[in-house]
């Protein structure tokens, strides 16, 4: 909760400075989850998400109000309502318009799609080395197989082409959901596993959540469009 709370307010100070935001909710439990020990239960995904939307639509950046995108992977738990929340089929309560989304995607997705076959979605407060093994194609796909195998756990399977289809059909009619191919954006120089983008989808960083607002050991990504000059820098190297 804090830092989700701190999240939130690093957003709203953001907005106020004309910033885009890139918000990471991959690792939000799935809804239905045990909270305290199963004294209350999680509500989801979509609550959340409209605290988001509210954050960094409140403050005006001249003609338009603030942006961000959320981001979440192929084999998060509610990752098909995920894929609803701009529809205009979806009624108010189930859906959050006015953020935009980023949907991780790998190989073995396309693979599965390919073959006619399912994947599986697990509950994120489970499966945290999904995340954490990014950086490595191979070590992913064992940790994902051994998951899938792996009793105790909460998970589904879906068809691989229906979460493709629900994406290419939102990609059309709202040119608002955006993919970010994991496998291939992992394989460059940077060490750390990198799960999501900015608001425009266009830079990878290495991120690391606020255990606080003012936790310096945080980073925060952040597109340096209209910060530097590229006419002004003499040395490129």
């Amino acid at each position: 909760t804090r830092s989700l709370t701190s999240a939130n307010a690093a957003a709203t100070i953001m907005t106020t400075h004309s910033a885009g935001i890139g918000l990471f909710n991959g690792s939000i439990r799935g809804i239905g989850a045990s909270v305290k020990n199963g004294t209350i239960v999680h509500n989801g995904i979509t609550s959340i998400l409209k605290w988001h939307e509210s954050a960094v639509k409140w403050a005006s950046q001249g003609n338009r109000g603030g942006s961000a995108t959320s981001y979440h992977a192929f084999w998060d738990w509610e990752i098909e309502k995920v894929l609803k929340l701009k529809s205009n089929k979806s009624t108010p309560e189930n859906s959050v318009r006015k953020l935009d989304y980023g949907i991780g995607m790998n190989a073995l997705l396309f693979e599965r799609a390919r073959t006619n076959d399912k994947v599986t979605l697990f509950s994120a407060e489970e499966t945290t080395e999904l995340y954490k093994n990014l950086h490595d194609y191979d070590l992913w796909l064992e940790t994902y197989l051994e998951l899938e195998n792996k009793r105790g756990i909460r998970k589904k399977k879906v068809p691989a082409q229906k979460i493709l289809k629900s994406f290419a059909t939102e990609r059309f009619e709202t040119g608002r959901y955006y993919p970010l191919f994991l496998d291939n954006v992992n394989r460059g120089p940077l060490k750390p596993s990198l799960y999501m983008s900015n608001l425009c989808a266009e830079i990878l960083l290495e991120v690391s959540p606020l255990k606080h607002l003012y936790d310096e050991e945080a980073l925060i990504a952040l597109c340096i469009l209209s910060n530097v000059n590229a006419g002004k820098i003499k040395d490129l190297d």
